[in-house]
């Protein structure tokens, strides 16, 4: 690729001036525009959101993301209840289940690519679940109520 983009900038020039055909500028303009953009180190690929991958996995990976956040929230909300219900050493085993289950919502929510999403969470059916069951500490803690 050329570079700065000058050599297409005389192009568009020449066309301008010797060309009545305004869909060879359209072209010679768009050709420029393109190698400028790859110039500036442009691909594809861009990071949103935190998340990288393409534009439309990222938009994709988003929409999961929401629903996997909204499962972890049913999930906690299900074990605050149950904490409330209960009392002295299970409460705190309760307490002790809700924080392991945060550590592995910032884990899933903080990993940055789209794909990850898309792969492993686009249908939820209890990740979260195993997720807390493969728990060393989540075992200890059931092990022991």
């Amino acid at each position: 690729m050329l570079s700065g983009g000058t050599h297409e900038s005389n192009l568009v020039e020449c066309a301008e001036s010797h060309s009545p055909d305004s869909s060879l500028m359209k072209q010679l303009q768009d050709a420029n525009e393109v190698s400028m953009w790859e110039d500036e180190g442009e691909s594809m690929d861009k990071e949103s959101d935190g998340l990288n991958g393409a534009a439309h996995e990222i938009e994709w990976a988003l929409r999961i993301r929401a629903q996997v956040n909204a499962e972890f929230d049913r999930v906690a909300g299900v074990l605050q209840r149950t904490a409330t219900q209960r009392s002295g050493q299970k409460r705190l085993d309760t307490y002790g289940m809700i924080a392991i289950l945060e550590e592995k919502r910032a884990e899933v929510m903080s990993n940055p690519d789209a794909g990850y999403f898309i792969r492993d969470w686009q249908e939820l059916h209890d990740q979260v679940r195993k997720m807390m069951i493969k728990d060393a500490r989540y075992q200890a803690i059931k092990a022991g109520m």
